[in-house]
């Protein structure tokens, strides 16, 4: 385990001159619940490392864009603390191979495991240094913050992209969304929705609601923007 500790902080980027506090964040409940000599778990350390993530991210946009308004800010950072990214960070970091948890728990459980295990580490970084240090490593883990929201944000909002790609490059046209047609029973219908640039399709999309095959429409309309922007 020793081994396995060490090999952790060179990963995670970060020596502990208290380990327990590694040790502490490595502890999930149902560890602590089958084993009676343990009087801790790593949950006051998530919720403490909950909050110094939010504002490491929040102060990370802030400074990063300037002129965004709160709303704007706040998706930001929403989508860089999402679940599934969380948990990729977990991952890369192979936590996992030091989690102290019960061996009752459920397969579907594991992935909050990571999750949480990485903030109880974000929380125990903190106590063991200061927010200036967190906040490098922290940053460290996540590389290039820019690209990764750029691509988040094209997934989660495609229409809201593709309008400003419009807006920005071709402020002549107008942009229009069409349904073309739905089949299908009501319980299961399949939606195709076709984007028009001054009365011509650029693009189509299909899904199980119209604003789903919308978002489709619209991803394949921003592939088009990025494979044209590349050929000029």
């Amino acid at each position: 385990m020793k081994y396995k500790i060490q090999a952790l902080q060179k990963r995670i980027g970060y020596y502990f001159a208290e380990i327990d506090y590694l040790i502490e964040a490595l502890t999930h409940s149902s560890y602590q619940n089958l084993n009676q000599d343990c009087n801790f778990n790593n949950q006051r350390l998530e919720f403490l490392g909950d909050a110094v993530l939010g504002l490491i991210l929040g102060e990370n946009r802030f400074y990063k864009m300037p002129n965004a308004r709160e709303g704007k800010l706040a998706q930001a950072r929403a989508v860089l603390a999402q679940k599934s990214f969380l948990i990729n960070i977990a991952k890369r970091l192979k936590i996992d191979l030091c989690m102290r948890r019960g061996m009752l728990d459920v397969k579907a459980r594991s992935k909050s495991i990571l999750e949480d295990g990485l903030e109880a580490i974000i929380g125990a970084i903190y106590c063991d240094s200061n927010f200036t240090i967190t906040r490098k490593v922290v940053l460290n883990w996540y590389g290039n913050i820019d690209n990764f929201l750029e691509k988040s944000l094209v997934l989660l909002n495609p229409k809201g992209k593709l309008q400003e790609k419009m807006q920005s490059q071709l402020t002549q046209y107008t942009l229009k969304y069409e349904l073309l047609k739905s089949s299908g029973p009501d319980h299961c219908k399949n939606f195709t929705v076709a984007i028009k640039v001054d009365n011509k399709i650029i693009s189509q999309g299909e899904g199980y609601s119209k604003k789903n095959a919308e978002e489709a429409a619209a991803k394949k309309a921003l592939k088009k923007f990025a494979k044209f922007s590349r050929i000029k």
